[in-house]
């Protein structure tokens, strides 16, 4: 178990790019299968996960991919965490971003284990929840990444703009849900937007933070 453990904590970034691989391969064919059967679907009217409930198996790529790319991140995650415990960075905030990261992960995977279906109340509550776990925790993890690449480990601008910008797209995404949930202000046709920009900026996140961890380590 150590021995497979610490190839998981060394050799992260390996998953990170299985992982961009995954989510991008599946959302590309899930889309295509989708709008093949219904051209009207798009970025604004439609949000991503309706690609899990979709026709013509997208509902199965998506979730497949969903899931795998959850499971990708772990390690991912572990290795990223690790190289910041290396760089003797404070050990409590460390641990705010390693437990943000894993948790917005699980909250990826279940997003493809329970389809968003919104005649069903229990999948409809089961999806959101999951859903709003994963935005959630990881505006939290990314905007600690991005406080550390900048002002304390002085690593990259660059990623750390990245990963600001990300937290603050995640913020906004479920800032917006819990308004519309409140309030009853609509947030759907900008929310939709968001999430298909957030899925973007995740997958150039995600890029990018694994070749800086090959880089690193040459």
């Amino acid at each position: 178990m150590k021995c497979i453990k610490k190839i998981l904590q060394e050799r992260g970034e390996y998953f990170g790019i299985l992982g961009v691989l995954a989510t991008s391969i599946s959302v590309i064919v899930a889309y295509f299968l989708y709008s093949s059967v219904h051209p009207t679907f798009n970025m604004v009217s439609n949000c991503v996960s309706d690609l899990g409930t979709g026709p013509n198996m997208s509902n199965i790529v998506y979730n497949i991919g969903a899931i795998i790319t959850g499971v990708f991140q772990f390690p991912f995650y572990l290795s990223l965490v690790k190289f910041f415990q290396n760089k003797k960075a404070n050990l409590f905030l460390i641990q705010i971003i390693k437990l943000t990261s894993i948790v917005s992960a699980i909250g990826l995977i279940v997003v493809g284990i329970i389809p968003f279906e919104r005649e069903n109340l229990i999948s409809f509550l089961g999806h959101g929840s999951a859903a709003a776990t994963h935005y959630v925790a990881g505006s939290i993890a990314f905007i600690f990444y991005g406080f550390y690449e900048i002002l304390i480990l002085k690593l990259s601008k660059l990623l750390g703009i990245i990963s600001f910008l990300i937290g603050i797209i995640y913020l906004m995404l479920w800032v917006g849900y819990l308004i519309d949930f409140i309030f009853k202000i609509p947030q759907v046709s900008v929310n939709y937007t968001i999430q298909w920009i957030s899925l973007a900026g995740i997958l150039l996140w995600s890029l990018l933070h694994s070749l800086f961890l090959f880089y690193t380590k040459r």
